[in-house]
C-alpha cells in the first residue's frame, strides 16, 4: 500500500478518541479522471469534521482537522447525537448554506465570530447562513469499529443510518461511481471545489494519505495585474504580489494576492522591472494594505495565476503564481462577470448565476436538512436531484 502513517484502531476504545483521531487524507490527483473501482464525490469547501456523537451519553464532539470542538461554534449541529440510534464515529464536511449554495466566506465569519457572538446574535448568524455537516463515511458504530471494512460497505449502512439522506442538518454525500470526468466537468462549471475519488474497496485508515483517495481541484486560470509588492518573503526584496483587474469603469480593481515563490536570480530580475509609484494604483485602498508594508507600482507587469473560485468580496480565493506573461497588455486584463466584484456589475452577495442561481443545483449532492427551511435554503434544487448521484469532501 502507498503510503504511511499512524496505527489503525483496533477496538472500540482506540477509536473512541475526540480531539485526536486524524482524518483520513487524500492525495492529489494530476487530473480527472474515470474508473468503476471508484467512487467519485463533490469535494465539499468547508470545515472537515470527525462527529464523535453517543446518544446515551447525549453529547455530540465535533472535531476540527486541530482537534478542537466545532459545536459550540456550530450549536444546530450539536444535537446530532439524538439523530443516530448508537455511539458513532462520522467522518464528513461541515459547510455553510447562503442562498442555497456553500459559503466558505459565511462559513469562516460564523466560526470567528463566535467568540463574541452570543444569544440573538448568534442566532441572527446561524439563521442567515445555517451550518450543515455533510456526512461521507462511516468509522465506527455502536461498539463496533468499520475502518476495515470497504468503502462500499461503510456507505451502504451510512444510508441505512439516515434513510432519507437527511436529517436536521445532516445530510448525505452521495457519489456516482465510475463517471468521474463527468462529475469533474459539472463541478468545474459550477465553480465548486472539486472532486474526491475514493476506491470502493479501500478501507478507511486515520491519519494515512494513499491513493485510496484522490482528490481533484477544479482550478481555473486568469491573467492579472500587479499593482502592488510587500517586501520580505522566502527572499528578500518581494514578499507578495497584489493582483488587480480593470473594470468596466475604467479602473484598476484589487482582487486579491499571491506569493510568486521565487527566489534567486528570479527576485533580482522582477525588482529591476518594478517601477515604484508614490499612490496606489487600485480604485480603493485594500484593506490588508493599512496593516501592513506595501510597495505600490505603475500596473505594467501581467502574472498567470491559478485559482478555485471568487470569494462575494470579490477575490480570487487559492490563487497560485504560474508564470509572468509579458505577451499580454495590462488593459486587457478584465473583471470577468463571474466575479462578484461590485465592478463588475452584479452584486457581490446575490445568488447571480452561481450553483443556484438560476435554479441549477450542486453536482452530485444536495445537502439539506434545517427544519423549517425554505426548499433553496435546505438545497433541494442543487444539481444531481437523483438522490443517488450526490457528493462530498476528502
Amino acid at each position: 500500500m502507498a503510503g504511511g502513517g499512524p496505527p489503525i484502531p483496533r477496538t472500540w476504545h482506540e477509536l473512541w478518541c475526540p480531539g485526536r483521531l486524524p482524518p483520513m487524507l487524500a492525495r492529489r490527483a494530476p487530473a480527472p479522471f474515470s474508473s468503476p473501482a471508484y467512487r467519485f464525490e463533490v469535494k465539499w469547501d468547508g470545515y472537515r469534521c470527525l462527529a464523535f456523537a453517543d446518544p446515551v451519553l447525549g453529547r455530540t464532539f465535533l472535531q476540527s482537522r486541530h482537534g478542537h470542538d466545532l459545536a459550540p461554534r456550530f450549536p444546530e449541529l450539536a444535537g446530532l447525537h439524538r439523530l443516530l440510534p448508537a455511539a458513532a464515529v462520522l467522518d464528513g464536511e461541515i459547510v455553510a448554506l447562503v442562498a442555497g449554495r456553500p459559503s466558505f466566506a459565511a462559513l469562516q465569519r460564523r466560526a470567528g465570530g463566535v467568540r463574541a457572538a452570543a444569544g440573538a446574535a448568534r442566532d441572527r448568524s446561524a439563521a442567515i447562513a445555517p451550518a450543515l455537516f455533510v456526512v461521507f463515511d462511516l468509522l465506527g458504530l455502536g461498539g463496533e469499529v468499520w475502518l476495515r471494512r470497504p468503502l462500499a460497505d461503510r456507505v451502504h449502512r451510512l444510508e441505512r443510518l439516515f434513510p432519507q439522506g437527511s436529517a436536521p442538518g445532516v445530510a448525505l454525500s452521495r457519489g456516482v461511481e465510475g463517471q468521474g470526468e463527468a462529475l469533474f466537468a459539472r463541478v468545474r462549471d459550477q465553480g465548486l471545489e472539486g472532486v474526491v475519488a475514493k476506491r470502493l474497496d479501500s478501507p478507511y485508515l486515520p491519519g494515512w494519505r494513499t491513493d485510496h483517495w484522490q482528490k481533484i481541484k477544479a482550478e481555473r486560470e486568469l491573467e492579472a495585474v500587479v499593482g502592488g509588492v510587500v517586501p520580505g518573503g522566502r527572499a528578500a526584496g518581494v514578499g507578495t504580489l497584489l493582483l488587480g483587474l480593470y473594470g468596466p469603469d475604467g479602473a484598476l480593481h484589487y482582487v486579491g494576492d499571491v506569493s510568486t515563490g521565487l527566489g534567486g536570480e528570479a527576485i533580482r530580475h522582477l525588482l529591476g522591472r518594478l517601477r515604484p509609484r508614490a499612490t496606489c494604483p487600485f480604485a480603493t485602498v485594500p484593506a490588508r494594505a493599512r496593516h501592513r508594508p506595501v510597495v505600490w507600482v505603475e500596473p505594467s507587469l501581467v502574472c498567470e495565476v491559478t485559482y478555485l473560485h471568487w470569494t462575494p468580496q470579490g477575490h480570487l480565493r487559492h490563487p497560485v503564481f504560474r508564470r509572468w506573461r509579458d505577451d499580454r497588455a495590462p488593459r486587457d486584463c478584465r473583471l470577468p462577470a463571474d466575479a462578484g466584484h461590485p465592478a463588475a456589475g452584479r452584486d457581490p452577495d446575490g445568488p447571480g448565476d452561481g450553483p443556484l442561481g438560476r435554479g441549477r443545483g450542486l453536482p452530485g449532492g444536495s445537502p439539506r436538512g434545517r427544519p423549517g427551511a425554505s426548499p433553496r435554503e435546505r438545497g433541494e434544487d442543487l444539481p444531481g436531484g437523483n438522490p443517488r448521484e450526490r457528493g462530498e469532501d476528502g
